[in-house]
């Protein structure tokens, strides 16, 4: 038997480890985050029935992970340009991803640019007292790649295509879980599955419901009703119109 495996020994060994376990020992157990703890769980779940509607990024028809071509492309530059340094930024970050961003937002002659513009050294000059605080300087890498792809046209219109399909794979999805539950004759107003807009819409289920569906159909979601759109596909969707059926009709 080694130490590791006796703890008398290791304490023996190591008396400090007495001394650590007795700091701590009065610490408890911190609550799960509510929208983390769904692919948590989610992901020790063996059921080959289990969905997961709680994802925060866009996933394809086929539920993958996506990368845009255009992101692709941008990385491959930045490999074959040998003058691109992982140097820390200053303290506002990259100049051409915030003026590029700015411009995308509320478009070059927007007013409201011109007006920032007046205030801009004031403004920021308490964004950075609050900056160093959180996390000093951000990150390189995504803003190169934003600004890369922003200032260049080619490369700009080429991620608006891409962008164009992603929103019309939500809307379409949208419209799918409407028709299906309209078709199911599901009692209630499902209009909010194609009146809201964005990735994710609130299903209207309470927490009751959300955890009989996690429970008893492997069906994950926040406990607030929240689903990802790109979480489904025309696989799950008549999966999760039979759930919220069931859930709605007999559960009640």
């Amino acid at each position: 038997m080694n130490i590791f495996e006796n703890p008398r020994i290791f304490n023996h060994h190591f008396p400090m480890a007495d001394s650590f376990n007795s700091i701590f020992a009065h610490v408890v157990p911190a609550p799960e985050d509510p929208i983390l703890w769904v692919t948590v769980t989610y992901n020790k779940n063996t059921s080959l029935l289990k969905v997961n509607l709680g994802v925060g990024a866009y996933r394809t028809k086929e539920e993958k992970p996506f990368v845009l071509n255009v992101v692709r492309r941008a990385k491959q530059m930045f490999v074959h340009n040998t003058s691109q340094v992982k140097e820390y930024l200053a303290i506002t970050g990259l100049v051409d991803f915030n003026k590029l961003s700015a411009k995308l937002i509320f478009s070059a002659d927007s007013r409201a640019i011109q007006e920032i513009g007046n205030v801009a050294s004031k403004v920021e000059s308490q964004l950075k007292l609050v900056t160093r605080i959180l996390y000093s300087n951000p990150p390189i890498h995504g803003a190169s790649i934003v600004a890369t792809i922003l200032k260049d046209r080619q490369m700009y219109d080429e991620w608006t295509v891409e962008l164009k399909a992603m929103t019309d794979r939500i809307i379409s999805t949208r419209q799918k879980l409407f028709d299906a539950m309209q078709a199911r004759g599901t009692p209630g107003d499902w209009s909010h599955n194609i009146k809201q807009i964005g990735m994710f819409i609130f299903t209207g289920s309470n927490a009751e419901q959300v955890f009989l569906m996690t429970r008893e159909y492997h069906t994950y979601m926040t406990s607030d009703g929240r689903i990802s759109m790109t979480g489904l596909s025309s696989r799950t969707v008549p999966h999760l119109v039979d759930v919220m059926h069931d859930v709605v009709t007999k559960r009640i």
